[in-house]
């Protein structure tokens, strides 16, 4: 039984409100800012201000005009001196002790009255639009943040398997029951259900029964539906291509290399390949024949395959020689020439025409080499030309 358990994970965002006080602002009179002056203009006596009008007794020095008279004694004019106390008249300069009245002026302390402007203070309680803080009421959307609730989908981050990763991950788990159960739990529904019916079909064959090769050779033979569907299918079989095949054009030469260059669109193991030839008659005489592969490389040709062997020349019909049983691996998106090379003359037969298919690539064009005393290192190519000869591969 599969259990599956869903985490659900809560999040709760508490909004905390501040609440502060609003406290009122008073401005002060910069140029009166002294709270004794507005007590003294409170106790201001108006009759002290009307003493200011004494100062009109300085007219009185206006009498010293009188002294005018005194001109008349020239001399006196001296006590014109006395006019100096005229500058008593000065003293009615303390009638600008009546500017002290204008302390009254103080009563503009009366504009701190504006201090009542203070009372704009009150759009302090503007700050009352913090309480569009209780917007922040809104972070009560952040409870959508329940929707991580949906981590519970979280559940189903398991793999998913297909039967056929069912069966690889089976396979890695060794005979361990406990892990190759697990692969089967991490398996998707159809992934299941397709292990479930290779199964049945293994046990209804008997294939359960046995291991290793043998229980893969059962699948294939008994139940290759179920097993194609799981990965498990018999390995790719050899395949032989069979280039220019039938063609009767030929030449005859001694001391060549002849093949065909082709194109690997495939990885593939090249298991065999053979050439149609007929060594010329030469009684007690031996032709040597060397089968090589040639892979193209970016500064020249790389020899990686030769096998050779020898033949009798009297009585040879043309045939197929062979290269024998051999394991080359050709790489996709390389290049490799494949032929047969000999000392004694022999002919070789060939197509004019080029670009057959074979099962790891394209057959581009013939290539050779000729006047050899041993393996080339470079060839010519001759185009619209195939050599006669069968390759048998398997792909990789």
């Amino acid at each position: 039984m599969m259990k599956n358990f869903l985490f659900i994970f809560i999040f709760i965002f508490l909004l905390i409100s501040c609440e502060s006080g609003i406290k009122r602002i008073v401005p002060v009179d910069s140029e009166n800012s002294n709270p004794d002056i507005t007590a003294d203009t409170d106790e201001m006596d108006d009759s002290d201000i009307g003493n200011t009008g004494d100062t009109g007794n300085t007219g009185n020095t206006g009498n010293t005009g009188n002294t005018g008279d005194t001109g008349n004694t020239g001399n006196t004019g001296n006590t014109g001196n006395t006019g100096d106390t005229g500058n008593t008249g000065d003293t009615g300069n303390t009638g600008n002790t009546g500017d002290t009245g204008n302390t009254g002026d103080t009563g503009n302390t009366g504009n701190t009255g504006n201090t009542g402007n203070t009372g704009n203070t009150g759009n302090t309680g503007d700050t009352g639009n913090t309480g569009n803080t209780g917007n922040t009421g809104n972070t009560g959307d952040t409870g959508n943040t329940g929707d991580t609730g949906n981590t519970g989908d979280t559940g189903n981050t398991g793999p998913e398997y297909t039967c056929e990763e069912i069966v690889q991950c089976g396979l890695a788990c060794s005979n361990d029951a406990t892990c190759q159960n697990n692969c089967y739990l991490s398996g998707s529904t159809q992934g299941k259900a397709d292990v479930d019916d290779l199964f049945i079909c293994m046990g209804s064959n008997g294939c359960d029964a046995l291991s290793g090769n043998e229980q893969v050779t059962c699948i294939i033979e008994f139940c290759p539906t179920e097993g194609a569907v799981c990965g498990i299918e018999a390995p790719p079989a050899p395949v032989t291509d069979k280039l220019a095949d039938g063609e009767n054009s030929n030449t005859e030469k001694d001391d060549v290399f002849k093949g065909n260059y082709i194109s690997c669109t495939k990885n593939a193991t090249i298991n065999e390949f053979t050439i149609y030839i007929d060594p010329a008659y030469a009684n007690g005489r031996k032709t040597n024949l060397t089968f090589a592969i040639f892979e193209e490389t970016s500064t020249g040709w790389n020899n990686i395959s030769s096998t050779a062997y020898s033949i009798d020349n009297a009585w040879k019909d043309a045939a197929h020689y062979s290269s024998g049983e051999i394991s080359v691996d050709v790489t996709s998106g390389k290049n490799y020439i494949i032929g047969t090379m000999w000392n004694e003359k022999v002919k070789y037969y060939y197509g004019t025409f080029a670009g057959d298919s074979v099962n790891f690539g394209t057959q581009i064009s013939a290539g050779g080499k000729e006047g050899l005393s041993g393996l080339p290192t470079d060839f010519d190519f001759y185009e619209n030309y195939t050599i006669r000869m069968n390759i048998t591969s398997t792909l990789r």
